[in-house]
């Protein structure tokens, strides 16, 4: 139903305002979106949580070689080293100093990127650094497509999913996930979602995948078709 669908953008920034329902810290000074993808994110957060939105991170989309798709090549060791080699801070520490900053990201899956940004940031005088990804926790492997070679090299799934270890690692005061309920709404216009009784089939159910977040895909690594069990209630 073409018709029923919405934008990648859009989608972001519903999935942005969410988070500030359901993450929110009341002391930040203003919110920054990662680019490119995460800002779509972060102007949603920002609109959610009426905090300003400051454009300070500035991102080349070219590396000396021309590649700028990264997180799907097969060069694991060299992705954070290339990712990060693209993301500038505004060096002006007017802008940092004491600053409580708030980071939305598309996601944090490695947390490579997330924690070098939170070093540069305090670097230049930020008091606080807070990160909001508009993605559920990655804990699993991805066997459809994605470059994960282990859970090791997962943020999530290294520290248990455990939000203040993951914040730890980063040097960061705080990480805070979208719930893959206000995920999931974000992206249904009627915002009618279906709730299954074995919570890991919440994408699934309702049309989606989420493996990398629950550990059920919808095909197993022979093509088999993952069985959804009928019991579920619906909520609005």
């Amino acid at each position: 139903h073409p018709e029923r669908w919405i934008s990648n953008a859009l989608f972001r920034e519903r999935c942005g305002q969410i988070l500030a329902e359901e993450a929110p810290i009341p002391q930040l000074d203003y919110i920054v979106g990662i680019p490119d993808s995460g800002v779509a994110g972060g102007i949603g957060y920002s609109n959610g949580s009426r905090k300003p939105y400051r454009p300070v991170i500035i991102r080349d989309h070219y590396d000396e070689n021309g590649a700028f798709r990264l997180f799907q090549a097969s060069e694991i060791s060299s992705i954070s080293e290339r990712v990060l080699g693209k993301l500038k801070l505004v060096p002006d520490k007017n802008m940092w100093k004491g600053a409580k900053v708030g980071f939305v990201d598309d996601s944090i899956v490695r947390g490579s990127e997330s924690e070098r940004i939170t070093y540069e940031a305090r670097a230049l005088g930020a008091a606080e650094v807070h990160w909001f990804s508009v993605y559920p926790p990655v804990r699993y492997r991805c066997y459809l497509g994605v470059s994960m070679r282990t859970e090791r090299e997962l943020i999530a799934a290294r520290n248990e999913g455990d939000w203040a270890r993951i914040a730890s690692e980063i040097g960061a005061d705080s990480v805070n996930y979208i719930s893959n309920i206000g995920f999931i709404k974000a992206g249904m216009l009627s915002g009618a979602i279906k709730i299954p009784e074995d919570l890991r089939e919440i994408f699934l159910v309702n049309g989606g995948c989420g493996g990398c977040i629950t550990g059920l895909h919808p095909v197993d690594r022979f093509g088999n078709a993952y069985k959804i069990s009928e019991r579920h209630l619906v909520s609005v």
